[in-house]
């Protein structure tokens, strides 16, 4: 296609499609490395709050602490609008479940009546902080 026009059209066709590759490439490039920085910033907070209930999910106790609400708001901030809706039912489900079984004894000690259903809210919350 480029060998039948004149000399002059076919250094301006080039011209245009080197400006246009260069251009495509730049942005595809700046896209892959703005993505690939937006992961490590979201593991690097979703291995912290893992390693946290992991340790919760094996023996919870009324004494661990829970995500903290800047941690919640940083982790969100990188994910989708599908994943922070999932992510936010998932931590709620987690909160309630918390407030359901605690209870305080005679003492004033606090503890958990039953600590499945709380277990198994945090593994809900855990599949959401897959590592990406």
């Amino acid at each position: 296609m480029l060998l039948d026009l004149p000399n002059h059209a076919s250094q301006i066709a080039l011209t245009f499609l080197s400006v246009l590759t260069f251009a495509l490439g730049f942005r595809t490039g700046t896209r892959k490395a703005i993505g690939r920085d937006r992961r490590k910033e979201f593991n690097a907070i979703a291995v912290r709050l893992r390693a946290m209930l992991i340790r919760q999910r094996i023996r919870p106790t009324p004494y661990d602490s829970v995500p903290s609400r800047v941690d919640v708001d940083l982790l969100m901030n990188y994910m989708d609008a599908r994943g922070k809706r999932r992510f936010a039912l998932a931590r709620q489900r987690y909160k309630q479940a918390r407030s359901d079984q605690t209870r305080r004894d005679s003492a004033g000690r606090y503890y958990f009546q039953d600590v499945s259903p709380i277990q198994a809210a945090i593994t809900d919350l855990l599949s959401e902080l897959h590592i990406r």
